[in-house]
């Protein structure tokens, strides 16, 4: 799980939130905040701790929200992912579970950006 910081709208509103999973096809995220299906999406976030690290980026919709506990879950559909995101995707998916929490360690700054259709 990791830390996000989820701006809603145009007024840049954050809400706190996580991204529970990434794949090549998606991301599952929880917040506080329902956010409506069919919302763009866009997540951005740093590898590493170094000056010169590469920035991750990707765009896509919302497909699923649902209640989860005092939160929400919500399923996102990538549409486009840059090069730095995708190599990071296959890395992660291609690494042993046990490995996956260093891996996401690795993941700075977190925004995710939703705005309706």
């Amino acid at each position: 799980m990791v830390p996000a910081a989820i701006y809603l709208g145009e007024n840049k509103v954050a809400a706190k939130g996580h991204v529970q999973n990434f794949s090549v096809s998606g991301a599952s995220l929880t917040s506080r905040e329902s956010i409506g299906v069919g919302c763009i999406v866009y997540i951005g976030f740093y590898l590493g701790e170094f000056a010169d690290r590469p920035r991750c980026e990707a765009t896509g919709k919302v497909v699923r929200t649902i209640p989860f506990g005092m939160d929400f879950g919500i399923g996102v559909e990538f549409q486009f992912a840059d090069e730095n995101f995708l190599a990071f995707l296959k890395q992660l998916e291609a690494s042993r579970e046990a490995d996956r929490p260093t891996l996401l360690g690795q993941v700075r700054e977190l925004e995710i950006h939703l705005s309706q259709s």
